[in-house]
């Protein structure tokens, strides 16, 4: 497994702050349970996630654009084997690519 991510600021003298990051995962293929079971393999995979924030100059407020699995990889997060259904294996999905806007508030 392998993690990167970088983050880099911008002022923008009275108007602000931008903020830009990105951070990316490989990882190599491996069993998610002790069965070793071939359904409950996750193939290898390179997973990444970038986000752009505006905060104003006070920080009392932050807009955030992102978009997290940007290459829309199938991903299992888990995976197990029925206890009723011999053979039968249930594996847990990551989210698919998913792209949004936060806004952030400080009191």
């Amino acid at each position: 497994m392998f993690n990167l991510g970088y983050e880099h600021g911008f002022q923008l003298g009275d108007h602000g702050r931008i903020t830009a990051a990105m951070d990316t995962r490989i990882e190599t293929s491996r069993y998610l349970s002790l069965d070793f079971l071939d359904l409950g393999r996750q193939g290898s995979y390179m997973m990444s996630n970038t986000r752009l924030t505006y905060e104003t100059p006070s920080g009392n407020f932050a807009l955030t654009g992102f978009v997290n699995n940007i290459e829309n990889e199938l991903v299992f997060a888990n995976s197990l084997q029925s206890p009723a259904k011999p053979g039968v294996i249930y594996n847990q999905l990551r989210p698919p690519r998913t792209y949004g806007v936060r806004a952030g508030f400080r009191f």
